[in-house]
């Protein structure tokens, strides 16, 4: 593996596909390697989609005070005494909220729409049970159901919208979200079928992960990115190296300057580990 000539001082990695394992596991080899990083002044900020209610997998190997970027970009979320606080949000004005979502029931008759929020979420009756990648979250009746609309008005914004629609296709279903939802919102594939998300405008987790390092005086050019799936080309391009991880989308494989491995083989820490050894 080609290493940069100068040590980074973030690294910044997707979850699912990337630092996990297929089981949605962190491996000790990935957890010692992390722990190594950090001790030689190297800081891992996950930068992943997941809300803040699925970051439990992350919890033993994210220092306290360490920061997570989660729902896209939108929030940042703070590790402290074994759960996580949200230090930073951004989400749909309510007027937005309400407006996007009665486009889309208006567009596409029969589409179910859910809401995450940084409290929580909100899905339509119907919407299909969401489970974290790990299947230890929730059943039906933990989730909590109603209009996202009749929510809009909670404190902090919706982080983003989810849309399904059970006899839409994949292609289809995309193509008339972004026709519905205009330039209110950011659109996202998902990664899952039949799932479409949407962000509010200008969140991606480019603009996430830019924006925390500039807070900290970081530059881009120390920063190396983890990725797999398209939502994540533009945090890779922004960084100022940029690694393909596991099973990665074609387009990832394109755009980014190396391929890691796979996720299932620690490819993130066995990157690491060429800086770090046995620091």
């Amino acid at each position: 593996m080609e290493c940069a000539t100068a040590k980074p001082r973030v690294v910044a990695t997707d979850l699912d596909g990337t630092l996990l394992r297929s089981d949605g596991s962190i491996s000790a080899f990935t957890r010692a390697v992390l722990a190594r990083a950090a001790a030689a002044g190297i800081e891992t900020v996950c930068v992943t989609a997941r809300p803040l209610r699925w970051l439990t997998d992350i919890a033993p190997v994210v220092p306290q005070g360490a920061s997570v970027i989660c729902l896209g970009g939108a929030c940042v979320a703070v590790a402290d005494r074994g759960g996580f606080r949200v230090s930073e949000s951004r989400g749909f004005a309510h007027d937005a909220l309400v407006r996007i979502a009665s486009r889309l029931r208006r567009d596409l008759p029969g589409v179910l729409i859910g809401a995450e929020w940084p409290s929580g979420p909100v899905f339509d009756d119907e919407f299909p049970v969401l489970s974290s990648p790990t299947g230890s979250v929730v059943g039906r009746d933990d989730v909590p159901r109603g209009r996202v609309e009749l929510a809009a008005e909670r404190a902090n914004g919706a982080a983003k919208i989810l849309v399904r629609h059970p006899r839409m296709s994949p292609d289809a279903l995309r193509r008339r979200v972004r026709a519905a939802a205009g330039d209110g919102a950011q659109f996202a594939d998902s990664g899952v079928p039949h799932l479409v998300e949407l962000y509010p405008p200008g969140v991606t987790k480019a603009v996430g992960l830019a924006r925390w390092c500039t807070a900290r005086a970081i530059p881009r050019e120390r920063v190396w990115a983890f990725g797999d799936m398209p939502a994540d080309i533009p945090m890779l391009e922004w960084a100022g190296r940029s690694f393909a991880v596991g099973r990665a989308h074609p387009d990832v494989l394109a755009r980014a300057m190396h391929y890691a491995g796979s996720n299932d083989d620690d490819a993130v820490a066995r990157v690491l580990d060429a800086w770090v050894g046995g620091a």
